[in-house]
């Protein structure tokens, strides 16, 4: 059996980070430190506050490293991203706020648009393409479904809507019937509360929606079989964070979200050693994609 790119490396705190294999990791993880520290006055306090610098081991750094909370991007770091694009072209909107208030996100057109490709790469495990109609289905903000869709545009996705929900649930989900979604995308709380008006709009085969993706929340398991088989459809779990709106995408048989660690490190806090291969704890994610306006981790 070949060596796995990628090895858990146990922290002294009782933490846990899955990174990938070689030395050059290391190296790219002690840059990507320096570089916050260079261009952040949030995260150099951090690690002034914590005695650490890039010389420091970089995988040592992964145990000491606050969570970035919400709080902290309406309070410091959105005005940190205003200071550091002043006069620059920039790209602004608002996460999904599907598990807390929404927050604003700025960030330069390059990071907009590597963030663009990794959710590209997430909505790819559905197989999506130019013969789907993709659409998103919620009561909030728009924002993050245009972005969105400019990913699924570029997958070749020839039609996307938003459907606008109100709480006369019956009455406000009637346009999904004609716009006969093959991909439809929305949040497992509202799905629940529109579920005895639209399941009905279609049956098994009769049904055009091949894909459900749920985002935000996790789905029980009971209600997931009912959806799938009813519509006779997959349901796939999608997975983002406040910085980046899609991580990655579970695998059809919901065995957990797939994700890429070169870009995305995970590291387990209180981690607890299920086997050789596994462990089990809250993550939080470094993000190593973007270069302008990365944050460093995030719950």
């Amino acid at each position: 059996m070949p060596d796995s790119p990628f090895h858990f490396i146990d922290h002294t705190k009782g933490s846990a980070s899955l990174i990938p294999a070689g030395r050059s990791f290391e190296n790219k993880l002690r840059k990507y430190f320096q570089y916050q520290i260079d261009t952040s006055a949030h995260y150099a306090s951090i690690f002034h506050k914590l005695g650490l610098n890039s010389t420091h081991d970089p995988f040592e750094v992964l145990d000491e490293l606050p969570p970035t909370t919400k709080e902290i991007y309406r309070e410091t770091l959105q005005l940190e991203a205003l200071t550091r694009l002043n006069e620059s072209t920039f790209v602004t909107d608002f996460s999904s706020g599907s598990t807390a208030d929404s927050v604003l996100r700025l960030c330069a057109p390059a990071d907009d648009l590597a963030e663009q490709s990794v959710t590209e790469a997430a909505f790819s495990a559905t197989g999506m393409g130019p013969e789907d109609h993709f659409v998103c289905m919620d009561i909030g903000a728009t924002e993050i479904y245009d972005f969105y869709f400019r990913a699924a545009r570029n997958l070749g996705v020839g039609r996307t809507s938003f459907l606008h929900l109100t709480q006369n649930y019956a009455q406000s989900c009637l346009p999904l019937k004609p716009l006969q979604p093959t991909v439809l995308l929305t949040v497992p709380s509202l799905l629940i509360r529109t579920w005895t008006a639209i399941k009905n709009y279609w049956n098994g085969e009769h049904c055009p929606i091949r894909t459900v993706i749920h985002m935000g929340e996790p789905m029980d398991a009971d209600f997931r079989k009912k959806v799938e088989d009813h519509w006779n459809c997959k349901v796939r779990s999608f997975y983002g964070t406040t910085e980046t709106g899609g991580i990655g995408m579970s695998c059809e048989d919901n065995s957990g979200i797939h994700f890429d660690p070169n870009v995305f490190v995970p590291t387990l806090e209180e981690a607890s050693r299920v086997n050789e291969g596994e462990f089990e704890g809250e993550v939080l994610f470094i993000l190593m994609a973007f270069l302008v306006t990365a944050q460093v981790s995030a719950t």
